[in-house]
């Protein structure tokens, strides 16, 4: 599997194996509340608009002020179902392209998620 979909009412969830974070990402489409993405199934390909950007945040190291630093986990775009990492991403996939990857066979997928595939 390397596509996923989950759909409730106009509201899209499509999920993909990043090879970088060894885990899903979830793109939200279509739906009402937080971020929201477009996207586009052309030639077979699917493609995501705008980046996606994965991060956290944490205490800044070396304060005691309690100042908070964002930290970046992923950041990339998924284009012609390939996904480009950018430079700023801290695994070894960093500024490379490559085509989806299958979820590993033993990866939990979440509840009401499905394969695509286009026809």
């Amino acid at each position: 599997m390397k596509l996923l979909k989950k759909q409730v009412g106009s509201e899209e969830n499509w999920m993909f194996y990043c090879p970088g974070c060894k885990h899903g990402h979830i793109i939200p489409c279509g739906g009402t509340h937080g971020p929201q993405w477009a996207y586009q199934i052309k030639d077979k390909k699917i493609s995501f608009t705008p980046s996606l950007l994965g991060y956290y945040e944490r205490t800044k190291k070396d304060t005691t002020s309690g100042e908070r630093e964002r930290v970046t986990t992923c950041h990339l775009y998924v284009t012609s179902s390939q996904i480009q990492f950018l430079a700023d991403c801290p695994h070894e996939y960093a500024g490379k392209t490559v085509d989806f990857v299958d979820f590993p066979e033993n990866y939990g997928i979440p509840l009401g998620f499905s394969e695509v595939t286009f026809s």
